[in-house]
C-alpha cells in the first residue's frame, strides 16, 4: 500500500517506509512458508518503485534479486502465484536489459543495458508457458507477458 501510494502521489519519502515494512515482513516469514515468496515479491516491488523514483542501481539490483528469490520459493502447486512471480521477475530482467545507465552518476546516460540479458527473461517465460496448461488463463498471462 505504501509503495502504491508513493507512486500515485509522488511522495518519495514513503518508499523508504515501504521498503522497511516489506523487509520486516520478509524477516518475519518463516523459511519454506508460502508467505515468504509474497514478502520477496512485495520487497521487490517497493525497491523497484524506489529505483524508478530515484534511479538507484543498487535498488534495481536488489529488486531483481528479491524477485528471483520470490519466484524460486513459490509453491509449485500454486500456478497463478507462480505465474505472477515469474512474470514479475521476467519484466524486471527485461527492464534491466534495456535500461540506459549513467556511468559515474553524472546525469549523462550512456549505452543501454546489455541486450544479451534479454535471453534470461525470454527463456523464463517460454519455459513457464510450456509448463502451464495450454487452454488456461494462466498461460494467457504468461504469453501476454512474453509478447509485451
Amino acid at each position: 500500500m505504501l509503495a502504491g501510494f508513493a507512486e500515485r502521489t509522488g511522495r518519495i519519502d514513503l518508499l523508504d517506509d515501504a521498503c522497511a515494512t516489506a523487509r520486516e515482513a520478509l524477516d518475519g516469514a518463516p523459511a519454506g512458508h508460502p508467505l515468504r515468496a509474497r514478502a520477496h515479491f512485495a520487497l521487490s516491488r517497493a525497491l523497484d518503485a524506489r529505483y524508478t523514483a530515484v534511479s538507484s542501481m543498487s535498488d534495481q539490483d536488489e529488486a531483481v534479486a528479491h524477485a528471483r528469490r520470490g519466484a524460486e520459493s513459490g509453491s509449485a502447486d500454486d500456478v497463478p502465484r507462480r505465474v505472477l512471480l515469474a512474470t514479475h521477475l521476467a519484466g524486471m530482467l527485461g527492464n534491466r536489459a534495456g535500461n540506459a545507465w549513467d556511468p559515474g552518476g553524472l546525469g549523462v546516460l550512456g549505452t543501454p543495458g546489455d541486450p544479451a540479458e534479454i535471453d534470461a527473461p525470454l527463456a523464463l517465460l517460454r519455459a513457464l508457458a510450456a509448463e502451464v496448461p495450454s487452454r488456461s488463463a494462466d498461460r494467457a498471462r504468461v504469453l501476454r507477458a512474453l509478447g509485451h
